[in-house]
């Protein structure tokens, strides 16, 4: 109601931004997975690319290694 998205897509990317902390602190693409309660981790690295543009591979060593 107050952001103009629905509560799927908030904890989306509620989930997302803790991925790319976790990313940052050199977790495992699987741990973050289990961690956050995707499904699997194919999920998982499909969600984050849909929401970044980049794979949880390409944006830990494209973006936050720059």
């Amino acid at each position: 109601k107050y952001s103009d998205i629905g509560i799927h897509k908030y904890f989306l990317k509620l989930k997302i931004a803790t991925a790319i902390k976790m990313l940052g602190d050199g977790k495992d693409i699987s741990e973050i997975s289990r961690t956050l309660s995707f499904s699997s981790q194919n999920y998982f690295s499909g969600a984050f690319k849909r929401e970044t543009g980049f794979s949880p591979t390409v944006y830990r060593e494209k973006i936050l290694r720059s």
